[in-house]
């Protein structure tokens, strides 16, 4: 049998084992560095670049999530300028012409509304004011906004609860960006819609997949709309070259060379914001400083100040004709 080797008795102290414990338990130094090390590690993993969600991907183009502007689209392969990039149907086209208007007393009485908006206008001026400025008219936004709400609202309700879940997934600026508002389809709508006018007839159409692609005043795509075909089709195609990789950048505003698109940079931020709530600082208008954000939120709280008031004049003309009833 092997002998153990035992410490005597005689040498036992208990205060200095318990010491000789409580020492290796508890290492202060230790303790500190492990933490340090835990924080390092986290640090690193939060500051390793992730690589991009795909949502939606053909072997041209992605829907991703984007590091600043939430979801976007970029492209899996270089593209040549007047390339189709995609082409989808749209979840929603919305027409308004004079047929439909004079059938819809709701509709009627906003177009009513709206010309009234131009006759004031007129009177302010002394001369018809621009066609082409007729959306930049104070009050007409209010107006053009019921119209957008009204047939949004109608639209939405006629649709299967599949295609109705597709809608409401796509971003509502609106109430993204106000405090305490709720999605809505009529705001889904308003913020990622196309439209065109033609032949006195106005059209816009709602995508599930063009509608995620970010905005820029220099775009690489233009959004051709044929809704004149038995079924409407939206397709992409880009204006210049452009590399694999590189984001899908489409103009709100309108195509190039639109009125809109004319606009000088802070006319162009403004008619942004005050429809997407957001201040444009693409390769075009540049960075916007806090300054120039501060600005931005007084000439967006004046054109709001014109358009109630424009509102007010056109319900006090309305009383008047209808003898205050």
């Amino acid at each position: 049998m092997l002998a153990r080797n035992y410490r005597p008795l005689r040498d036992y102290d208990p205060r200095a084992r318990a010491a000789e414990r409580s020492a290796m338990r508890y290492d202060p130094a230790g303790l500190v560095f492990a933490v340090l090390a835990l924080v390092l590690c986290v640090l690193l993993i939060l500051r390793r670049p992730r690589a991009p969600v795909l949502l939606f991907a053909t072997d041209v183009i992605a829907v991703v999530d984007t590091p600043s502007c939430g979801l976007g689209m970029v492209t899996r392969r270089n593209i040549v300028r007047g390339e189709v990039l995609w082409e989808e149907e749209p979840l929603a086209q919305l027409t308004i012409d004079d047929a439909q208007v004079a059938a819809d007393a709701a509709l009627l009485a906003l177009q009513s509304d709206a010309q009234t908006v131009l006759a004031l206008a007129q009177m302010r001026s002394g001369a018809p004011p621009d066609p082409k400025g007729y959306s930049h008219l104070p009050g007409m936004k209010v107006f053009a906004d019921q119209i957008v709400r009204y047939q949004a609202a109608r639209s939405f309700e006629a649709l299967s609860p599949e295609r109705q879940r597709r809608w409401m997934g796509l971003c509502d600026s609106l109430a993204l960006h106000a405090s305490g508002s709720a999605k809505t389809a009529a705001g889904v709508y308003h913020s990622n819609s196309f439209g065109t006018a033609a032949d006195g007839q106005r059209t816009s159409v709602l995508f599930e997949v063009i509608s995620r692609i970010n905005h820029s005043c220099a775009p690489n795509v233009d959004v051709v709309t044929d809704v004149h075909l038995e079924r409407a089709r939206g397709r992409l195609v880009a204006l210049r070259d452009i590399s694999a990789g590189d984001e899908v950048l489409v103009s709100y505003l309108g195509s190039v060379g639109s009125v809109r698109m004319a606009l000088p940079t802070e006319a162009r931020r403004l008619d942004l914001r005050r429809k997407h709530r957001f201040i444009c600082a693409c390769e075009r208008c540049g960075p916007a400083s806090a300054a120039m954000r501060a600005q931005h939120e007084r000439d967006e709280r004046e054109a709001v100040r014109r358009d109630v008031q424009v509102a007010g004049e056109v319900a006090e003309y309305n009383a008047a004709c209808t003898g205050g009833r």
